[in-house]
């Protein structure tokens, strides 16, 4: 019993050693969020406050919104309160997980995985972005202790079974790999149910949950489709790279990654499909293949871990070598690679931060809040010299001609827009057959376009925008996109 509560106490005692250094390493500023989950923080705020905003237009928010609630309650306007709140998530969904592997694969396994995943710097991006990897291992990882107790129940509509629906609507919402976790739960119910009762109920609650929610996200149309997986996976060992430049060393480790994978995958399947949670994160790997961004290749990183590390220790147990180099040596190894790898990761990241170094995309959004900042200042100063002689004709037509230039953009990241900018944002409009069309789409309501115009989706809004060359104009250009601003009408003489 005193070894149970050591080994309790130790494990508490180095997960809160961990979120105290996860407040330090975390990004303080606004910038380097996902699109999903800036849009489920505003819409927190904008019930919360009761303002109207118009990111409702950016299409409907997926279910990690329910989880901000309380940072919009208490902490309404912080995006570090919504970091912080997330890092505290990754480190219950990790304890699960450690309880889960603890039991599917013993405790050395489960101690050793659990270390890597909390260090890993994939893990520390998922937490900075708010994305939704870490919601999505928070589903996968209740889902066997939520099963089991359900089965235990003697209530058939207990809160446990509307319990899995939630976090299915959950996962389901969140990403496509989500599908993962009705999908292992269907099967586990087929394979072993209770009762037929009990079955169909299951049955018939996660396919029409699963169903709703699919068509409540409309596709997950906010996700890029069929990205590279290779860069993707390279983030788990080299991290994310602030000026958006993958070389070749990311192609490689993803690469050796991806097929060490398949590997797992190929000989550990059946083993994995025994489990819920094992199951879950399987189809996962294989699903989000459709996506391949880094909330896929953080559940890839979870299962090669716990999968890939049991396998090593399993192969040592063989060996004939009756010492500790021949026992835990290749372990030991990697365990000593990944920990410094992963650590000056960390490190980079943390300096990066402290230096403000932005991604491209995000380097874009800080130039155009500039450009906001001076306007509002502008208007304000205006606004006091107006007060201040309330007949004067030329301030009058100066604050009229401000006002009617304040800065309305449309983007194609309308919410990570509108929490570094805090204006008026609405989604990018749809290219148009003819420039003229495009022109008129715009009615005089939008002062910005902001976009990426290397991307294959846009060439037909950059074709058009080419032609409004009276119109429009190109104020900030770099690797990340474009700031195009409608000409503004001339100032009043002065």
């Amino acid at each position: 019993m005193m070894r149970f509560w050591n080994n309790r106490n130790g494990l508490w005692a180095a997960l809160l050693a961990w979120l105290i250094l996860g407040v330090i390493v975390i990004d303080k500023n606004v910038y380097g969020l996902n699109e999903g989950g800036a849009r489920d923080l505003l819409y927190v705020w904008s019930v919360i406050d009761h303002v109207a905003n118009p990111i409702i237009l950016a299409g409907t928010p997926d279910l990690r919104t329910f989880f901000f609630i309380p940072v919009g309650l208490y902490w309404t306007g912080s995006v570090l309160a919504a970091k912080i709140f997330t890092l505290v998530i990754a480190g219950i969904s990790i304890i699960l997980l450690f309880q889960w592997a603890q039991r599917r694969f013993g405790h050395e396994t489960a101690l050793i995985t659990s270390g890597l995943l909390l260090i890993a710097p994939l893990s520390l991006y998922e937490i900075n972005s708010l994305g939704a990897g870490i919601y999505c291992l928070l589903c996968f990882a209740l889902s066997t202790p939520l099963d089991q107790r359900f089965r235990k129940s003697p209530i058939a509509f207990s809160g446990y079974y509307f319990s899995q629906l939630f976090f299915v609507a959950v996962a389901v919402s969140l990403h496509p790999m989500g599908l993962a976790y009705p999908l292992a739960l269907a099967q586990q119910w087929r394979r072993n149910p209770v009762n037929s009762s009990l079955q169909k109920q299951i049955l018939y609650g996660v396919g029409i949950t699963s169903l709703l929610f699919t068509g409540l996200r409309l596709g997950w149309q906010d996700l890029d489709w069929l990205s590279n997986p290779l860069v993707s996976l390279g983030y788990i060992i080299l991290g994310p790279n602030q000026q958006g430049l993958f070389g070749a060393s990311y192609g490689v480790w993803g690469g050796i990654l991806l097929l060490l994978t398949a590997l797992l995958i190929f000989f550990k399947h059946k083993t994995l499909r025994e489990d819920l949670c094992g199951a879950s994160l399987l189809y996962s790997c294989v699903i989000g293949l459709l996506v391949a961004d880094t909330a896929w290749a953080l559940m890839v990183m979870a299962l090669m871990f716990y999968t890939g590390i049991a396998q090593l220790l399993h192969w040592h147990t063989h060996l004939k070598v009756r010492n500790f180099i021949g026992q835990r040596g290749i372990v030991l190894a990697l365990i000593l690679l990944l920990g410094i790898q992963f650590m000056l990761n960390a490190k980079t990241q943390y300096l990066l931060a402290q230096k403000q170094i932005l991604t491209p995309t995000d380097q874009l959004l800080f130039a155009l809040s500039l450009e906001v900042q001076q306007n509002q200042m502008e208007l304000k100063l205006a606004q006091e010299q107006e007060n201040k002689n309330p007949h004067d004709p030329q301030l009058k037509l100066h604050l009229a001609f401000l006002e009617k230039n304040t800065p309305r953009i449309a983007s194609q990241w309308p919410a990570r827009t509108m929490v570094a900018c805090q204006c008026f944002v609405v989604p990018l409009p749809p290219p148009q057959d003819t420039p003229e069309k495009q022109l008129q789409i715009l009615g005089g309501a939008i002062t910005h376009l902001v976009f990426d115009h290397q991307a294959k989706k846009n060439q037909a809004l950059v074709a058009n925008i080419a032609q409004l060359s009276g119109q429009l104009e190109t104020t900030i250009q770099g690797m990340g996109g474009v700031v195009v601003r409608v000409r503004a009408m001339a100032k009043p003489a002065s």
